[in-house]
């Protein structure tokens, strides 16, 4: 599937990140956190979900905790 936003396109059967037609490395958890934002595009997804699909329930750092929490709080 292949998710565009902005000048970017993400490609998830090859596990690309392409930005103005070019290739973007993106580490495997940044591609992860990217393509389920996408895949649920316009809709809230869950700190709890997120944690799960790209942290596999790991012991996730308070920098990413504050990047995940919800604006306000």
């Amino acid at each position: 599937m292949i998710y565009a936003f902005a000048d970017c396109e993400l490609d998830t059967a090859r596990f690309e990140l392409r930005r103005g037609g070019s290739t973007v490395h993106v580490e495997p958890q940044v591609f992860e956190l990217l393509a389920a934002l996408a895949e649920r595009a316009g809709e809230v997804v869950e700190k709890d979900a997120l944690v799960a699909r790209v942290w596999r329930g790991l012991a996730v750092m308070e920098a990413t905790e504050a990047f995940l929490a919800p604006a306000g709080s």
